[in-house]
């Protein structure tokens, strides 16, 4: 009995042990994380559109969401025009505590999935287009956001329809930098891409002119990581 006993103590005073140095790993990695991801020196990422979060918003009565399509659309489908989002989660680059995130850069870059028509040339009532792209804070994509008060313009993201999967790209960095600095809780970086003069039309060619964007998931084909929506971001923390 005295034996059993005595076993028993030397088997729970092992697993003990190994118990503590389990725990005393895992604080220490958690710990390195936490300096690494904290640390002030400059870092890169690039961040893709949330599949959840970005689509298009059509201008019908009432509003439409799509958040779930092959393509994010903007432009005209039978008259009705159409806003496209998309949606950045910056939560894992955030840094913990009181520091900072300083905006060293920020380029947003989508690709062209295809058009219908001639959506920036002006062939059909004369007046010439471009997209532009606007930083907004939407939260959820709805179909109040197709008309939400915008937080900058950040410029002309294109002035024509591109080649096949051609890419779009337009460098954000001091609308975003100022938003980061001036805001507080910033989850997600959005954009609302749009035409200029893009209300609902009856004019016949414009009525279907579209501009087709890869969005951040296409259900019908996975293998284009390099097209989806991305927002490239070099930062620091302060």
């Amino acid at each position: 009995m005295t034996d059993y006993l005595l076993n028993n103590k030397i088997v729970m005073k092992t697993l003990y042990s190994k118990l503590n140095i389990i725990i005393i790993i895992a604080l220490v990695a958690g710990i390195m994380s936490s300096c690494k991801k904290d640390d002030n020196s400059t870092k890169s990422v690039t961040l893709i559109s949330d599949a959840d979060n970005d689509g298009y918003v059509a201008n019908s009565s009432p509003r439409m969401v799509n958040s779930t399509g092959a393509s994010i659309i903007v432009g005209w489908t039978s008259g009705i025009s159409s806003r496209g989002f998309v949606s950045f989660d910056i939560t894992d680059i955030k840094p913990s505590g009181d520091k900072k995130m300083v905006i060293e850069k920020a380029i947003l870059r989508i690709h062209q999935k295809d058009y219908n028509f001639l959506p920036f040339t002006g062939n059909y009532d004369g007046i010439m287009r471009v997209a532009e792209a606007y930083l907004v804070n939407y939260g959820t994509l709805d179909k109040s956001d197709y008309s939400l008060a915008a937080i900058s313009n950040c410029g002309v993201l294109a002035s024509a329809q591109l080649p096949f999967n051609g890419e779009a790209s337009l460098n954000v960095t001091e609308y975003v930098a100022e938003y980061m600095t001036e805001t507080s809780g910033v989850n997600n970086i959005q954009f609302r891409i749009q035409f200029t003069n893009d209300s609902n039309t009856e004019d016949g060619g414009l009525s279907h002119a579209r501009w087709y964007l890869f969005p951040g998931e296409d259900p019908a084909n996975e293998n284009y990581m390099d097209l989806k929506p991305a927002l490239e971001v070099t930062f620091h923390y302060l």
